[in-house]
C-alpha cells in the first residue's frame, strides 16, 4: 500500500471581511427612544472620598425608587429633567483617578442622574444600559456653579 503525497492546505471558499459590523434591530429606532436599565456591577462600594458610599436604607428608599421612576421614561424624556452626560474631564480629580482604579479610565463620559436637589447617582451609559457607579448626595463630583443644583 502506497502512500500519497497530498498537501493539506485549508482552502476558503470566500475571504471574510476583517470589519465587524454590529447588527441592529431595525424596530428599535433610536437609543432615545428606549427604557433606561440597570447594572449594578460597577458599582463602587469600596471608595470613600468627598462623596459617599450607598448604605442600605439609602439604596432602597432614596435610589431604588427614583431609579424606577425613571424606568417608565424614554432616554430622550430622560434627558430634559436635570438628568445629562458630565464629560469626565469635568470632574473632580479624585473621580478622575478612582476610575483609573477601577480600571475605567477609557471612559469619557458619566450619565449623571439628578434624583433630587442636589442628589446625583453616576453611571456609565452602554446603549440603553447604565452601570451604576457612585452616589453623590451632595453634589461634589461635578460641581455646578449654580447653587442648590
Amino acid at each position: 500500500m502506497s502512500k500519497k503525497n497530498h498537501s493539506k492546505q485549508p482552502t476558503a471558499q470566500y475571504n471574510p471581511t476583517s470589519a465587524k459590523v454590529p447588527k441592529l434591530d431595525s424596530s428599535i429606532g433610536s437609543i432615545s427612544d428606549l427604557y433606561p436599565s440597570w447594572h449594578f456591577d460597577k458599582l463602587d462600594l469600596e471608595f470613600r472620598n468627598k462623596w459617599e458610599v450607598i448604605d442600605r436604607d439609602c439604596l432602597i428608599n432614596e435610589i431604588l425608587p427614583k431609579l424606577k421612576e425613571y424606568e417608565k421614561m424614554q432616554w430622550k424624556e430622560i434627558g430634559g429633567r436635570s438628568s445629562h452626560f458630565v464629560s469626565v474631564s469635568s470632574i473632580i480629580s479624585e473621580a478622575q483617578r478612582r476610575l483609573e482604579q477601577l480600571k475605567l479610565e477609557d471612559t469619557e463620559h458619566l450619565f449623571s442622574f439628578r434624583l433630587s436637589g442636589t442628589k446625583r447617582i453616576y453611571g456609565i451609559q452602554y446603549n440603553s444600559i447604565i452601570k451604576l457607579l457612585w452616589w453623590d448626595p451632595h453634589h461634589l463630583i461635578c460641581p455646578s456653579p449654580k447653587k442648590y443644583t
